[in-house]
C-alpha cells in the first residue's frame, strides 16, 4: 500500500491485489483521517482483564458481606 499526500490530505494511492489492506476494507482513492498506533509501554489486555475482573470479584464479595453484616444489628 502507498499513501501520498495531497492538499494537507492522505490519500491510498496503490494497494496490493490480495494484501492485507485489501482484505480490510481500503480502496484506492480513500482518504485517510486518522492513525492509530498502539503504545508498547502498556501491559497486554490478556493479562490487565482477568485481573480486574478478579479484584471487581473479590471487592464486590467484601462490599456484600460488609453490607450483610451491617443488616444484622
Amino acid at each position: 500500500m502507498s499513501i501520498i499526500k495531497e492538499n494537507e490530505k492522505f490519500i491510498i494511492d496503490t494497494l496490493k491485489w490480495n494484501g492485507d489492506a485489501k482484505k480490510s476494507g481500503f480502496e484506492m482513492g480513500d482518504y485517510v483521517s486518522e492513525f492509530k498506533v498502539e503504545n508498547d509501554d502498556r501491559p497486554s489486555k490478556i493479562i490487565i482483564y482477568p485481573l480486574a475482573i478478579f479484584l471487581l470479584f473479590i471487592f464486590g464479595y467484601f462490599n456484600s458481606r460488609r453490607t450483610s453484616l451491617s443488616t444484622r444489628f
